[in-house]
């Protein structure tokens, strides 16, 4: 009986957390960008969210779970505001020095930066974003690409970091360079 209860109550709650994410993406202002977070700073495991699960699960590949050979550095997440050229929803760093966010949790950011990226020949680039009381450093930036560089094997290649403060700019942006 407290199984399937507590089954239940799991159900209920990633429902509740799928609608709140839901409504908050219909809410996002033009530089307001709301990011569910997969990843948190020093994940040695890449996170993925399921949405037929509706939170997030361990990233895998040919069935072994996916670990990456440098830790996060700060949280990482994604938007559904652009899909990459890869099909994934546009992925982003999340900055903050006052919060400690979970998986799945949806954060409200403020659009600071693009990375205008490939990976494997393909578009993937990825957003910083902060909470709206941090201001992205170049030791931040530094430590993004640096990650960049080291987390896979595929062939990535960042070329150009821009300052940007809207997803209208970013859309225009990534379509421009694919």
């Amino acid at each position: 009986m407290f199984q399937k209860s507590f089954q239940l109550t799991q159900g209920i709650q990633n429902i509740v957390k799928v609608l709140v994410y839901l409504v908050s993406l219909a809410s996002c202002t033009n530089n307001q960008l709301d990011v569910l977070i997969e990843c948190l700073p020093n994940d040695t495991v890449k996170y993925e969210y399921d949405s037929r699960l509706g939170y997030t699960v361990p990233d895998s590949v040919e069935g072994r779970i996916r670990t990456i050979q440098s830790p996060f550095p700060n949280y990482y997440g994604f938007t559904e505001s652009y899909v990459s050229e890869d099909g994934d929803y546009l992925d982003s760093f999340v900055l903050s020095d006052t919060c400690c966010f979970e998986r799945n949790a949806v954060v409200p950011t403020v659009i600071r930066k693009l990375i205008l990226m490939t990976d494997s020949g393909l578009e993937d680039s990825k957003l910083i974003s902060s909470t709206r009381d941090y201001l992205v450093t170049k030791i931040d930036v530094d430590n993004i690409v640096g990650f960049l560089c080291k987390y896979s094997r595929d062939s990535i290649v960042i070329d150009s970091i821009i300052d940007v403060s809207d997803i209208q700019t970013v859309k225009k942006l990534i379509n421009e360079y694919k």
